[in-house]
């Protein structure tokens, strides 16, 4: 399942890979991140637990209904995150660093952009769908 957000400045699409563990806290996840901004993209994998998904989906459900607080989604080692905070406007700020090795070494993106409460509504449900027939 491919999760989007989209609006005319950005394309962020969140595609996750399970691995089955055994072993509690494992890292059974890979998150394929593709994020277009304002004229930039990029590519990364974050390794994740799907309660880390899980999470992250909580709390971006909750960001919606309440224009408050902030949804964080980030690997435990490195700097790959996506971030969505609150605005005093009522308004989301969207922020985050997508990196990928390359043969040339690390490439990243830092992006950020403003969204209205109605860009995340599909994204959310989606979202919320996919991690309750995932989550354990």
């Amino acid at each position: 399942m491919e999760y989007h957000l989209q609006t005319p400045e950005l394309l962020l699409s969140l595609t996750p890979e399970i691995f089955p563990s055994d072993l509690p806290d494992a890292l059974d996840l890979t998150l394929h991140v593709r994020v277009a901004c304002n004229g930039f993209s990029g590519y990364g994998e974050m390794d994740l637990t799907t309660g880390d998904l899980v999470a992250f989906s909580a709390s971006l459900s909750a960001l919606y209904e309440t224009l408050s607080g902030q949804a964080v989604l980030k690997e435990p080692y490195g700097d790959m995150h996506l971030t969505f905070t609150s605005t005093p406007r009522g308004h989301i700020h969207l922020s985050g660093i997508i990196s990928q090795m390359g043969q040339a070494g690390e490439q990243s993106i830092v992006f950020a952009t403003d969204l209205e409460q109605s860009d995340l509504h599909t994204f959310c449900n989606t979202l919320a769908d996919g991690c309750r027939r995932i989550s354990p």
